[in-house]
């Protein structure tokens, strides 16, 4: 991987990976200059080994020599370089959004799990239903009247932005609601789903993509995606 520019990061992903969309979303809200390659997972190229020793996007490429890659550790960095901050200034509070922005990663590892691992409809129900007692859990933690805390937007924010993006296909495919009786949530999801930097985290026709993407797995929520139209 040679095309390297020295005032721009270079960010590798894939188009429907939701930690990449964390930190699109980052970079848009921080206004760093950015470069984007997206890959097939399912032929990586070998440099990205070379590079990332799981193997995974997000990587951000920063120079020739000086590489990140996990998307929260890409997050940090970037409000690190930035002029502006996406975390509190208190420490505690700044300190509880890692601890949730972590919490939203077991939950993104939860969908991961409906999509690639759970094959029978018992595993289905119960990843769905840990999916739920998290977000319910979630529920109570929120402060704010439009973000998570506050009427600003942080990096916790953008680090659940790709969650409600699968609890919207849930909801708009198959009709099952994961926020139902979740008022806070629910407003929270809201304006993630409108904020400019989360629309464009994703490529045009995303809904349509992601359907095609879990319709190719070998799993059950593959199975009754197939049995509703498309998006």
């Amino acid at each position: 991987m040679n095309d390297f520019s020295p005032d721009t990061l270079h960010l590798i992903g894939h188009k429907l990976c939701p930690y990449v969309q964390r930190v699109v979303i980052a970079l848009e809200e921080l206004n760093v200059p950015y470069k984007r390659t997206d890959i097939e997972l399912e032929n990586k190229p070998d440099w990205l080994e070379q590079l990332s020793p799981i193997n995974k996007v997000p990587l951000l490429l920063i120079n020739k020599d000086q590489y990140l890659f996990e998307s929260d550790v890409i997050c940090e960095y970037l409000n690190e370089i930035s002029s502006i901050s996406l975390h509190p200034k208190d420490p505690i509070q700044k300190a509880q959004h890692r601890a949730w922005i972590a919490f939203g990663s077991g939950i993104l590892q939860l969908f991961a799990n409906l999509i690639y691992n759970d094959k029978s409809e018992a595993s289905y129900q119960k990843t769905l239903q840990d999916i739920k007692q998290k977000l319910s859990f979630l529920e109570n933690q929120i402060t704010g009247s439009a973000y998570f805390t506050s009427t600003c937007f942080h990096l916790i924010d953008a680090s659940y932005g790709p969650i409600f993006r699968y609890v919207d296909y849930f909801k708009n495919h198959l009709n099952y609601d994961l926020l139902s009786n979740l008022k806070r949530t629910r407003n929270w999801a809201a304006h993630l789903r409108n904020r400019p930097s989360v629309i464009r985290a994703v490529p045009k026709g995303y809904n349509d993509q992601l359907y095609k993407f879990i319709a190719q797995n070998n799993s059950y929520l593959a199975q009754i995606s197939l049995n509703k139209p498309a998006l």
